[in-house]
């Protein structure tokens, strides 16, 4: 009888130790509940503190008292107070665990970034409420579409072929897009887009965190503009005139067109800004730089290189063809109509200095020089004239 009760006690008090570390040990047969591993965890130090105060008490009680019933008792008291402790364990695991998930419910659900939550195959199942102030759609027009109803085919087909293959080997992609709202209205937003993986390693979801970057966008295409253009005429400055027109004469090396280049300069300008003032000055320039606009073609690169010079590249245009342009230039500017605030006329006139490309060696600078050389001759044989070399 002994025999029994010390054999049945034994086995009870370590069946907890044996349950968990059967489920604590090979965690990886219970990836499917990560507090499986936290739970018995606790159990298992719980089972261990209870069998060594089963055990002892059984050996004071067998060998001591030899009180059978003692054991039972403490047997039955020890087991008692092991579920009690697996049973609180589980209790505060679980409310941990749901207080976690409401926090990151509502950082989600309050986030002043967009956010997207999609299947493997990009249909959304999720959208906070940024999302839905941003774009326009409501949370139930934005679930069960594709993140394409946003889609403004700004960006190439192959663009989108990039972005998914990068996400579906498990990689993050960040990016921009310039998508378009419910009502037309189109817009600029940062994306970084990150696959989420289950414990197997394979992709179950998807999540985008977006936010609108159209007033940075705005303001970057700004200073942009204002690093190459003339605040005066809205020409390009002298720097960005040399950029492209550097751009077209590697394409012309590659093409062979014939190219023609023209620098002019308003004549007598100190004088008119002496007579009239600087402000008369600052119109006659920006007037002498609208018959510029509307004498030669879009595809002809102009730019205010200096105070009251500019340069002009005819691209495609043979000598002869240039001449009759630089002529014509000179012409529609000498008809311009200006008058100070007293009435009084204000002529304006200019001299041209003319070059062609002509050799593939040919460099801007050369062309700048040479066209240089011959507005110098135009001014010294009295101005108001086209002059080449």
């Amino acid at each position: 009888m002994k025999m029994d009760i010390v054999t049945l006690s034994f086995i009870l008090c370590t069946a907890s130790i044996i349950q968990a570390i059967i489920i604590y040990f090979p965690s990886k047969l219970n990836k499917s509940f990560d507090g499986i591993k936290y739970w018995a965890k606790s159990n298992l130090f719980n089972a261990i503190g209870v069998f060594l105060i089963s055990t002892i008490s059984f050996l004071y009680l067998t060998y001591i008292n030899n009180n059978i019933n003692g054991i039972i008792i403490i047997l039955s008291l020890a087991m008692s107070v092991n579920s009690f402790l697996i049973t609180f364990e589980l209790l505060r695991y679980k409310k941990k665990s749901i207080r976690q998930s409401v926090i990151l419910s509502q950082a989600i659900e309050q986030s002043p970034a967009s956010i997207v939550i999609t299947d493997p195959n990009g249909n959304i199942e999720y959208v906070n409420k940024e999302f839905t102030k941003s774009t326009g759609y409501s949370y139930e027009e934005a679930i069960g579409k594709n993140p394409k109803i946003l889609k403004s085919d700004y960006h190439s087909e192959e663009d989108y072929k990039n972005l998914w293959a990068n996400i579906l080997i498990g990689r993050e992609w960040r990016g921009e897009f310039y998508n378009k709202k419910k009502n037309g209205e189109f817009y600029w937003e940062s994306a970084i887009i990150s696959p989420i993986f289950d414990n197997e390693g394979n992709i179950m979801q998807m999540i985008a965190i977006k936010e609108d970057i159209s007033e940075h966008k705005r303001l970057e295409n700004k200073l942009k503009r204002q690093a190459r253009t003339d605040g005066l005429t809205g020409l390009s400055n002298r720097r960005y005139f040399m950029e492209c027109a550097e751009k077209e004469l590697l394409r012309n090396k590659r093409y062979h067109k014939e190219i023609a280049f023209l620098m002019l300069d308003i004549d007598y300008f100190k004088k008119v800004n002496d007579t009239f003032g600087h402000a008369i000055g600052d119109i006659a320039i920006k007037r002498v730089a609208d018959v510029c606009i509307e004498t030669i073609r879009k595809t002809d690169i102009l730019g205010r290189i200096g105070g009251e010079e500019f340069a002009i590249l005819l691209v495609e245009t043979n000598y002869i063809d240039a001449i009759k342009v630089a002529e014509r230039l000179r012409l529609n500017v000498e008809n311009i109509k200006l008058f100070d605030d007293n009435g009084v006329q204000v002529n304006i006139r200019i001299s041209i200095g003319i070059t062609k490309y002509h050799s593939e060696d040919d460099s801007l600078e050369d062309l700048l020089i040479c066209s240089d050389k011959a507005l110098y001759r135009a001014k010294n044989e009295g101005r108001n004239r086209v002059i080449s070399s």
